[in-house]
């Protein structure tokens, strides 16, 4: 195998490690995906990491001293300098120096980044954002985050956790988030608001093909549920597309005036419901934002899918 370099990029989630070979131009060489053993401990995940990565450049062929770094994305606070987890409830972390434990047992060079931070970056690297230099990533969930680059770079703010997209408060329906706040746009515009105003549809026994599928079955709405009656012209379903759209829309929109990127990319699961998605939030977006900003901001759906947070993790070396 000739002596190239590669890199381990890894998207370490509370269910599941996903971790891909990428090369020094950004192709995803191999890639692999194991649970995430929470509940053992963090020493068992980061021992999970050890071995797996090197199963992964083995078995495809390269020898330890190709590989240039490893980045991970990791959901929660992190201190990027130092390479330590500080919080991270999906993983119950608290205070775990992962880059330091890494670096000592893998003798290579570990960053580590959000994993809002790192999707964004992979998107920019390597897929609807290739070749800009200003974009603005929002990923839609059972909650909403976000990743913005300014100039090629990722915006982490004093403490790291610049854009927090699903915080903007935003909407005036009182629901309290889990962050605590009143009003923040995840309570409505994630895969999680959308379901509960479906559960009010169907618990207020409205006339909707929402009730007539999931009346005594609130636990079984999805997302998916309903996106598939809006397509089908049910109006309760519609309208709550629309209003998740719209507040979506507008927060991008004043994330725009802010930061003026080139594009807008949103990823997650809720973005596959398509057009019936996208052009309310477009008719939002270029409605509230500043006309000369977003005139010529592009709104787009993501490319890389579940590939995007591997490809952001190994783009840490190469910004």
């Amino acid at each position: 195998m000739e002596k190239k370099e590669i890199y381990i990029g890894i998207d370490l989630g509370g269910t599941t490690i996903k971790m891909g070979l990428i090369s020094d131009k950004g192709e995803l060489l191999e890639q692999l995906e194991i649970p995430t053993r929470t509940k053992e401990g963090y020493q068992t995940i980061i021992e999970d990491i050890v071995q797996h990565s090197k199963k992964l450049v083995s078995e495809t062929g390269f020898e330890w001293e190709n590989v240039k770094g490893m980045g991970i994305g990791i959901p929660g606070l992190l201190d990027i300098e130092s390479g330590i987890v500080r919080m991270a409830p999906n993983l119950h972390w608290t205070d775990i120096p992962i880059k330091q434990i890494l670096e000592e047992k893998l003798q290579i060079l570990v960053q580590i980044e959000n994993d809002g931070n790192i999707a964004a970056l992979g998107e920019t690297w390597m897929g609807a954002g290739k070749g800009y230099k200003h974009v603005v990533m929002a990923t839609i969930g059972t909650g909403i985050g976000a990743g913005i680059i300014v100039n090629g770079q990722i915006l982490h703010g004093k403490s790291g956790m610049a854009a927090e997209l699903g915080h903007i408060p935003i909407s005036d329906k009182g629901i309290v988030c889990g962050c605590g706040n009143v009003g923040c746009l995840e309570t409505v515009s994630s895969a999680t608001g959308i379901i509960r105003m479906a559960q009010e549809v169907v618990k207020n026994r409205k006339n909707s093909l929402l009730t007539e599928r999931f009346e005594g079955k609130l636990d079984q709405i999805t997302a998916k549920s309903v996106f598939d009656a809006a397509k089908e012209k049910d109006k309760e379903a519609v309208a709550i597309v629309e209003e998740a759209a719209h507040l979506l829309g507008k927060a991008l929109a004043t994330v725009a005036n802010l930061f003026d990127p080139e594009i807008i990319i949103i990823g997650g699961g809720v973005s596959k419901a398509g057009v019936i998605l996208f052009d309310p939030i477009r008719e939002a977006f270029y409605q509230y934002g500043l006309k000369n900003i977003v005139k010529n901001v592009q709104v787009v759906p993501a490319t890389l899918g579940n590939t995007a947070g591997m490809i952001g993790a190994a783009a840490l070396f190469h910004v």
